[in-house]
């Protein structure tokens, strides 16, 4: 994430695995983490960051800084992975992205659930496989603000656990997606973030980074919408 790509956040971060495609299928773990695979066609994309649109809306007196995210934002963008292949033709997938931000753990800090769903076609419509990761290594922390052309951003890290929890060191193949080693392993993403209304903005991926490895500016366009 830098976009959130998990979003590529756009991070980190085992007790349930299950897999799940359309004909079935299913896996172990070892946390909170779970995976779930509904359908066999998939499709694979990170999610980029979005920048520029109305300001942002204040916050309740007396809400802390993490309440604003409370809630669920799928991405926008439909992204080409090259980690997420389909198994049949070794095509990249395209994927989007659904974050639940919940389980308010702190004044600047939440747990969050993440919904990676994998498309074979480049406008993510039709049948996918769909990869949950959820539990209690999967965050959200704001770690300080930006002031950015739009006003004010968040920095913050997005953690996201191992999405196949037990599984390391390889490249499996489940429901007829193959994932390569490098993208199911934890990972910690560093962007920005800017509420306006119901869109979602994240850090640009292709802004320099700053001193902290933050982007130093927001994407051009809104990453997430929120439901």
């Amino acid at each position: 994430m830098q976009a959130i790509s998990l979003f590529r956040f756009m991070s980190s971060m085992a007790l349930g695995l299950a897999l799940t495609a359309c004909g079935g299928g299913s896996g172990s773990t070892s946390e909170t983490d779970q995976a779930t695979n509904p359908a066999a066609n998939a499709g694979a994309a990170g999610s980029n960051a979005g920048g520029d649109s109305a300001a942002p809306a204040p916050a309740p007196a007396g809400a802390d800084a993490i309440d604003k995210y409370l809630g669920t934002f799928v991405s926008s963008d439909c992204v080409q992975m090259t980690d997420v292949l389909n198994a049949a033709t070794d095509a990249p997938l395209f994927e989007k992205t659904t974050i639940t931000v919940e389980s308010k753990l702190a004044a600047n800090r939440a747990q969050v659930t993440y919904l990676h769903a994998f498309f074979t076609g480049d406008t993510c419509t039709g049948e996918s496989a769909s990869l949950k990761v959820s539990g209690s290594s999967n965050t959200l922390t704001i770690d300080g603000t930006a002031d950015v052309s739009k006003g004010t951003a968040d920095k913050v890290t997005f953690s996201e656990g191992n999405k196949l929890p037990g599984i390391s060191g390889r490249t499996i193949t489940i429901n007829g997606v193959s994932y390569i080693n490098g993208y199911t392993l934890p990972k910690d993403t560093k962007t920005l973030l800017l509420l306006a209304g119901q869109d979602l903005f994240a850090g640009s991926a292709t802004a320099p980074a700053d001193a902290q490895g933050y982007p130093s500016a927001l994407a051009e366009s809104a990453s997430f919408k929120k439901q």
